[in-house]
């Protein structure tokens, strides 16, 4: 197994080279983590472009590494480009935190940081890739176990939030509103096989994450 973290600032720096073998993710996996300090996030970039390089990150080491995202220089430090930039990177499986998000300087920031660790704990993130494919409707970004489990995350819900290729099943959704922590569940819907959207609760907002499990 090699772990070579090394870094170099800027654009330049050298992608971490990992070959590990026989490795199972879990969330009691005892594989290191693989230290990602130099994605850089300018604070004009757009919430899509925030996501950009978690994802690229996942998509080459999400297989075999737990991931962590920490210490970046330029990350946005005004709400709610701060929130939805940590929900961009989270939204990867990857395990999120900022240096720079401290009681001292940015208390105000550690409220909504807090909330993405209420709901990733009790879900399966750690069994989920990204799969955007599979957003529908005001989805943006999706994780999914297909078949089994999905996380469904918009920062602007502005109609029904959809999920593409389900397995016919009796579903239960857990919908969360990033801004308050609220929560609405929905247990038992009936979903055929194929694309399928719900609406969102009245009592949340426009910022969503959503939690959707097949029943066995």
């Amino acid at each position: 197994m090699k772990h070579d973290l090394g870094g170099g600032k800027g654009s330049g720096g050298n992608r971490p080279e990992c070959r590990p073998s026989g490795c199972q993710r879990g969330p009691s996996s005892s594989l290191a983590a693989i230290l990602l300090p130099r994605l850089q996030y300018p604070s004009g970039e757009s919430q899509r472009g925030w996501r950009t390089g978690p994802a690229e990150s996942a998509r080459i080491n999400n297989d075999r590494f737990i991931l962590m995202k920490n210490e970046t220089e330029r990350f946005p430090r005004t709400q709610p480009q701060s929130r939805r930039y940590i929900w961009a990177c989270a939204m990867t499986g990857m395990h999120t935190l900022e240096a720079g998000h401290d009681p001292v300087r940015r208390a105000d920031l550690l409220a909504d940081d807090g909330r993405i660790r209420t709901f990733m704990e009790p879900t399966d993130f750690y069994t989920m890739a990204p799969r955007d494919n599979l957003a529908a409707g005001s989805t943006k970004w999706v994780l999914a176990n297909p078949g089994t489990s999905y996380i469904a995350y918009t920062y602007d819900c502005s109609g029904p939030m959809g999920l593409k290729e389900l397995a016919a099943g009796d579903y239960d959704l857990l919908w969360f509103d990033t801004t308050n922590g609220r929560t609405v569940r929905q247990s038992g819907v009936r979903i055929a096989a194929g694309d399928a959207s719900w609406s969102k609760p009245e009592s949340l907002g426009r910022e969503i994450a959503l939690y959707v499990t097949r029943r066995k």
